[in-house]
């Protein structure tokens, strides 16, 4: 088993996955010489986890571009604002021919009225957008809120961040677990059988089933890896993922590497008060 470092980058940069050389992600791959044909109890299986997410982000790295800063956009202007924004401007101007108290005043009432219908289209943009929104593009709703610029307002009279963080859990993921249950008679369970050796080898054919099916275009992560690279990552290597996913169904393991993820708090629209976890 190829042995490499167990640090894990995350998701750090944006990448241009449109402008990613495939060809040169194939051929580290390949060069790395994964083999994952004996991998023996749960710290192989982990390390193994560990090596194949390190080796895809090496190939990531070589392969797929950091994308630019993309140009600013306004999709919730209109020709409203335009008109408002050309009067501003003659406004401006006018004033700096003539300063007169007349021309100053107006000036001042073109700029409120400016940042008045500014707020306007931007709150009925953000509702249309939230009520529309989905599990493909909940990740561009939120970038074009910018939410993450606007804290959460007090929840339960919870104030400090990782207080409201906290009752956001409690309330949008109760402790199932902790919770009381109805004792079960002793010979509820009337007989064992054992199952261990009725499992099957995950096969390629399985894994490119489940590589078809998936939702692709979605965001990254935290790891940065893409449901393409995997797919790509099937093509070059069809042995590594059916190997590797075996090994932790028959030594049960579930790597930590795959139990991260983001979670972004979306308000409800409609609701007459944000101050209760449920409103999210």
């Amino acid at each position: 088993m190829l042995s490499l470092p167990s640090s894990i980058p995350t998701a750090s940069v944006r990448r241009n996955w449109n402008k990613a050389n495939w060809e040169i992600f194939s051929e580290h791959i390949r060069s790395t010489g994964i083999d994952l044909t004996n991998l023996q109890g749960k710290e192989d299986t982990l390390r193994a986890v560990t090596n194949v997410t390190t080796i895809l982000h090496q190939a990531i790295n070589a392969a797929v571009p950091t994308g630019t800063p993309r140009k600013p956009e306004a999709p919730r202007w209109n020709h409203s604002l335009t008109l408002a924004k050309l009067s501003v401007k003659r406004a401006d101007k006018q004033v700096r021919r003539c300063p007169s108290p007349e021309n100053r005043a107006d000036s001042q009432n073109k700029h409120h009225h400016w940042t008045t219908i500014v707020r306007a289209a931007k709150t009925a943009y953000r509702i249309k957008q939230l009520q529309t929104t989905n599990t493909k593009t909940v990740w561009k709703t939120i970038r074009h809120h910018n939410t993450h610029h606007r804290p959460i307002l007090p929840l339960e009279g919870q104030t400090e961040f990782r207080a409201k963080c906290a009752s956001l859990r409690n309330a949008l993921f109760p402790a199932v677990n902790n919770l009381p249950r109805q004792h079960l008679p002793d010979n509820f369970l009337t007989s064992k059988l054992d199952l261990y050796r009725q499992s099957h080898p995950v096969t390629a054919r399985e894994v490119s089933l489940a590589i078809t099916n998936l939702k692709y275009g979605t965001s990254v992560g935290p790891d940065g890896i893409s449901y393409t690279t995997l797919r790509h990552l099937h093509d070059t290597m069809p042995g590594v993922l059916p190997l590797l996913f075996d090994a932790c169904l028959t030594h049960t393991v579930h790597a930590p590497e795959w139990k991260v993820a983001n979670c972004v708090v979306i308000p409800k629209p409609g609701k007459s008060s944000y101050t209760h976890p449920k409103s999210y």
